[in-house]
């Protein structure tokens, strides 16, 4: 995972909604990995399966789709110490329909 720093930043994040344990919160910590992604880097792109679920520790992310006209509409701004994942994907374990997939990319 990352640095200790980033370890306890998340553990207070998943501390703050009292469901998860101490040892259920070290457990999942211990099977994490940290990535970086550069500006305008893809966490996910359309017509992919999303198979993660990530913590954002630093950066600006933008959750979008491209519109039947072919224009990019942004549903969501996600910023750092929040979870970001194209849920439904995740959920199901399948894409979407190609023409409301998910994009979710860094913006900073």
């Amino acid at each position: 995972m990352g640095t200790t720093s980033d370890k306890k930043t998340i553990k207070n994040y998943l501390k703050s909604f009292n469901v998860l344990t101490d040892d259920e919160i070290e457990n999942l910590i211990l099977v994490t990995t940290k990535r970086d992604l550069n500006k305008v880097d893809y966490f996910i792109r359309q017509g992919e399966t999303c198979t993660e679920v990530a913590f954002i520790l630093s950066g600006i992310f933008r959750s979008f789709y491209i519109s039947d006209k072919g224009e990019e509409i942004t549903y969501c701004i996600t910023f750092p110490n929040n979870l970001i994942t194209a849920y439904s994907s995740f959920i199901t374990g399948k894409y979407a329909d190609p023409k409301n997939s998910d994009n979710i990319s860094r913006l900073i």
